[in-house]
């Protein structure tokens, strides 16, 4: 069994409490555990449930959404705050759950009831969606990415900073998303073979001011936000840089890269400050992706304004990092071996 769902196995076993409801969570779960066994996809599909800022309040709630993602089989309900801030994720789709829940799943088709009424959800391409919104996914590279926007809405606000939710129709973003895609697999297939895996949802904000801007979070893995509208190429760029973060944070949480007493700091060009050496590998992990991308585009012949400075600039901001994280004593032996692959891919 993969070691992160044996450790929230084990925490959910220590959180239950004696009630009968979460006794019918947790027998979900155990009927259903042969589905962890071999478990290859480095994304989780489901993220569990979350209290107020992300943290696991209930990890037994959190875990049957997960193997319902899976495709487990069976029911189960539960009665939980209203208020109470509990979101389940269902591949990219937020849940917000309060109230009594009822649970009902044949692993093609989750039904979740709620005080606001029952939501379907249907398994599509490897990944969930809500059963009124199949034809907004982005299928692409044998996989469906969901986007999500004012239009259709997305529970879980506190995942964008507070930004608000893009007001572009479904249909411009899908067409944005879609051409963004497309122009990474012509010029970089190996890059969308590399990204899909960790890319189940976008979601697309506004940022107010016109300004660019993505994020993502180790809590949310397969999810990645995104402002719109947005160049086309430099849309590519920031998925490329999103699902960066996607790796190494899971690569980080298999096998450490940074040593825990490492108090190092290092500018990083991101943030136009002085960061932590992991702050900082990220920056430049990011940094080798989105240059090998642009590399490529611009060999196939794609020109645009943001293409050619983004590829120039890039040059020396690696440079840059490299010089100053490669002498650094914080590295453990993996993020050494790691460090070495990305000096292979400047080369």
């Amino acid at each position: 069994m993969a070691d992160p769902a044996m450790r929230m196995l084990a925490a959910a076993l220590e959180k239950l409490d004696a009630s009968a409801e979460e006794g019918g969570i947790l027998a979900f779960i155990e009927a259903n555990l042969d589905l962890l066994d071999g478990e290859a996809s480095p994304v989780w599909p489901a993220l569990g449930s979350a209290w107020g800022e992300h943290g696991w309040g209930n990890v037994p709630l959190g875990m049957a959404f997960y193997v319902a993602s899976l495709g487990g089989v069976g029911r189960w309900t539960c009665t939980l705050p209203v208020g109470g801030g509990a979101i389940g994720y269902l591949g990219p789709c937020p849940v917000v759950l309060e109230g009594r829940v009822s649970f009902r799943t044949d692993g093609r088709r989750i039904d979740v009831s709620t005080r606001d009424g029952t939501r379907t959800f249907l398994r599509m391409d490897g990944t969930w969606t809500k059963s009124d919104a199949t034809e907004e996914a982005v299928r692409i590279g044998g996989a469906a990415i969901i986007p999500f926007a004012m239009t259709g809405g997305f529970e879980d606000v506190s995942f964008v900073g507070g930004l608000s939710l893009a007001s572009s129709p479904m249909g411009e973003i899908r067409r944005s998303l879609s051409l963004a895609l497309r122009a990474i697999g012509s010029a970089y297939s190996r890059g969308l073979a590399w990204m899909t895996p960790v890319l189940r949802g976008i979601v697309l904000v506004d940022t107010g001011d016109g300004t660019t801007t993505s994020g993502s979070s180790s809590s949310h893995p397969g999810l990645v936000y995104v402002s719109h509208p947005i160049d086309v190429h430099h849309l590519a760029a920031q998925l490329i840089h999103e699902c960066a973060h996607q790796y190494l944070a899971l690569l980080n949480g298999h096998e450490r890269l940074v040593r825990v007493d490492c108090r190092e700091t290092f500018y990083s060009p991101f943030k136009r400050a002085h960061r932590p050496l992991y702050n900082v590998l990220l920056a430049f992990h990011a940094a080798v992706n989105i240059k090998r991308l642009t590399s490529a585009m611009l060999r196939v012949g794609l020109r645009s304004g943001y293409l050619e400075q983004e590829d120039a600039r890039l040059d020396g901001e690696i440079d840059q990092m490299h010089r100053d994280i490669a002498s650094s004593e914080g590295w453990t032996p993996a993020g050494r071996r790691l460090l070495g692959e990305l000096e292979r891919a400047m080369a």
